[in-house]
């Protein structure tokens, strides 16, 4: 039941909308902190920022894969 479940969503074009609004923020996260990154002062909120940010992206990258791969 819950399996078939993720596969219609994969399927919908609800992903589509997941795949956005995930690179959406995965954008924001990364180059919202540009000027700590120019700076090269790192604190502990950029860095998770930059690694949110990545997280997003990969994440967005996934859901676009599976949709074409279920489909």
């Amino acid at each position: 039941m819950g399996f078939s479940l993720v596969i219609g969503f994969i399927e919908s074009l609800t992903s589509y909308y997941l795949t956005l609004v995930l690179l959406i923020t995965g954008l924001v996260l990364r180059f919202g902190y540009h000027p700590a990154y120019q700076s090269r002062e790192m604190n502990r909120d950029a860095a998770l920022a930059k690694g949110g940010g990545y997280t997003c992206l990969i994440l967005s990258a996934i859901v676009l894969v599976m949709h074409f791969v279920v489909t």
